[in-house]
């Protein structure tokens, strides 16, 4: 993880509810807490980064995430089944037989507790 992102992921991290001097900033402007005002605050105490990229990554994290399959619901496979179409995730094995030929044991069998004697 570069700098840039780091200072990102401490800023998303960063717990604003418990901060006192960020909760008596918000009372102090009346204002409900919003990106801005976190944004002006913790670059003003803490760390400096800029905005526009930190909104570009942050889309960029919410794309990896819509990109990414979602679990279908017991209906979504059961139509899937019906209409014959491939269910997403599954394997298709091959309906045949190999035809590689028979094996042979290799191994002499246990004798049975009433063949030990003989």
């Amino acid at each position: 993880m570069d700098s840039q992102e780091s200072k990102f992921q401490a800023f998303e991290n960063y717990d604003f509810a418990n901060d006192n001097q960020y909760q008596e900033g918000l009372r102090t402007l009346k204002k409900q807490d919003d990106l801005p005002l976190r944004y002006f605050y913790y670059t003003k105490f803490h760390d400096q980064f800029d905005l526009n990229n930190y909104n570009t990554w942050k889309e960029s994290l919410i794309n990896k995430v819509n990109d990414e399959p979602k679990a279908l619901t017991f209906n979504e496979i059961m139509e899937l089944v019906q209409s014959g179409k491939e269910v997403p995730g599954i394997r298709t094995i091959p309906n045949i037989c190999h035809t590689d030929g028979q094996s042979h044991a290799t191994l002499i069998p246990k004798k049975k507790p009433w063949e030990l004697s003989e």
